[in-house]
């Protein structure tokens, strides 16, 4: 796998938005953070960090989509 030192400049936002990605497609915070590990390694943001973002994301489209049948 490639890391991060040949990648470039690794930042929170881009691991955010990968979080976000993968919880919409029903990955859990345990396998988005293994994956953000194998390619950002020290540079990962914690596993607090990652569940709390993917339970925020959840949290929003569940509440759009409640929003949405209530129409």
């Amino acid at each position: 796998m490639v890391s991060a030192g040949t990648l470039g400049t690794v930042t929170v936002e881009d691991q955010r938005l990968y979080i976000k990605i993968e919880t919409l497609r029903g990955k859990s915070p345990i396998e988005i953070h293994s994956v953000l590990h194998e390619v950002y390694g020290e540079q990962t943001v914690d596993h607090s960090t990652v569940a709390h973002w993917a339970t925020r994301f959840h949290e929003r489209r569940v509440t759009r989509k409640a929003k949405n049948i209530n129409r």
